[in-house]
């Protein structure tokens, strides 16, 4: 027994203990720090060297237990290289990443002391070759099913990338199927998962709607894929985006605007045809007398009479008959017209109309439309019937 004293800031105590001190042993020597994959067996040599007295007697350890606290991992046995030197070797193949400290006890023969190895376990992430996505010919109204497809990939390990893509035309949506549904594919990165004995496919499915953008078999299209490895450097994969969309007929697309611009046409049309017409003033009318002297006769409303309106695309009309104004042409004497601010006259019925001038002589109102004059007076062929056109 030997006593052995403790001593702190706070403790300052003197204790008794065994040391049990032996002849003759043997001391492990572990491996240097490792690095290995996960998933991938890892060889391990452990040397033994004698320890104490060299003429003592001692036994070689029977094996050496590999163990991560108390569940063993793999076990050791000796074997001797031809220079007869002792190791003990094995493998062991990680199940977890991380850094794992392997405790390496020694069973059977002699006493050794344990020793310890400390190794790092590392992920994989190789995504292989590009696997083509192929959606084929579409057309407006169709759906195309493809699939993204990382089964060349390498993985050990779980890591998380993100799926991007370029394409990008109007009318046409591609999306791809993760644990939450259909999400949309495009320039906003999309991510999943991939880990050793995970999925490796994705669905993806193109949805075309009526009117879609042209894309050509030329255009170069992609779906990208990319995160970081298990050396934190980029891993990158870019997969052949193979689809062609057939635009629609121009006039199929474009019915819906012209049908509104035909339509917008039509009631402008029909608007104007009421709208543009010209219409008498709603002073205006017609002094009748079956003198010279009009202040002997009586005056007649235009806008008061029936049918003095306009129509559509016609001007307001008028005829002056036997002493009335009619709506009517028959036996009419003159057609009186509005046009603008103005009132145009002509003979009605073949009839001969006479004005008077300015030197009051009478002259004949030409067949054709001519404007009437303020102050003007007009009368039939015999002089029987005298008209004016006046405001009141």
């Amino acid at each position: 027994m030997r006593s052995m004293r403790l001593r702190t800031r706070t403790i300052d105590r003197v204790l008794s203990a065994g040391l049990e001190v032996m002849d003759a042993g043997w001391r492990l020597v572990p491996p240097s720090p490792i690095r290995v994959e996960l998933e991938t067996p890892l060889p391990l040599k452990v040397g033994v060297e004698p320890s104490g007295s060299s003429s003592a007697p001692r036994v070689p350890p029977e094996r050496i237990d590999v163990k991560i606290g108390s569940a063993l991992q793999a076990e050791l046995r000796g074997t001797r290289d031809a220079g007869g030197s002792l190791s003990y070797q094995g493998s062991w193949t990680p199940s977890e990443l991380g850094i794992h400290r392997l405790d390496l006890v020694p069973v059977g023969g002699s006493p050794a002391a344990p020793a310890a190895v400390q190794v790092e376990v590392l992920g994989k992430l190789d995504l292989g070759k590009p696997v083509p996505v192929r959606f084929g010919r579409l057309h407006g109204g169709e759906e195309g099913i493809a699939a993204l497809d990382l089964s060349a990939a390498e993985v050990k390990g779980r890591f998380d990338l993100e799926v991007t893509t370029a394409f990008d035309r109007s009318g046409s949506e591609l999306e791809m199927q993760t644990a939450v549904g259909w999400v949309p594919l495009g320039s906003r990165p999309v991510t999943l998962r991939l880990e050793s004995g995970g999925p490796r496919r994705w669905a993806l499915r193109l949805r075309v709607g009526s009117c879609p953008a042209a894309c050509k078999p030329s255009e170069p299209q992609h779906l990208v894929v990319s995160g970081l490895g298990a050396d934190h450097t980029p891993r990158r994969l870019e997969m052949p985006l193979a689809v062609e969309v057939i635009p629609d007929p121009w006039l199929k697309c474009w019915w819906p605007v012209l049908a509104a611009l035909g339509l917008a046409a039509l009631a402008g049309f029909v608007i104007h045809g009421f709208w543009s017409p010209s219409r008498f003033a709603s002073r205006l009318g017609v002094q009748i007398s079956q003198e010279n002297d009009m202040s002997e006769g009586f005056f007649h409303s235009i806008r008061g009479t029936r049918g003095a309106g306009s129509g559509f695309y016609r001007d307001a009309l008028i005829y002056v008959g036997d002493f009335q104004l009619t709506a009517k042409p028959g036996g009419a004497l003159a057609r009186l017209r509005a046009h603008r601010n103005q009132v145009r006259i002509r003979p009605a019925n073949g009839m001969t109309l006479w004005r008077q001038a300015q030197d009051n002589e009478w002259e004949q109102v030409p067949s054709e439309e001519t404007t009437v004059r303020s102050g003007v007076i007009y009368r039939n062929d015999h002089g029987t019937l005298f008209f004016e056109i006046r405001n009141r």
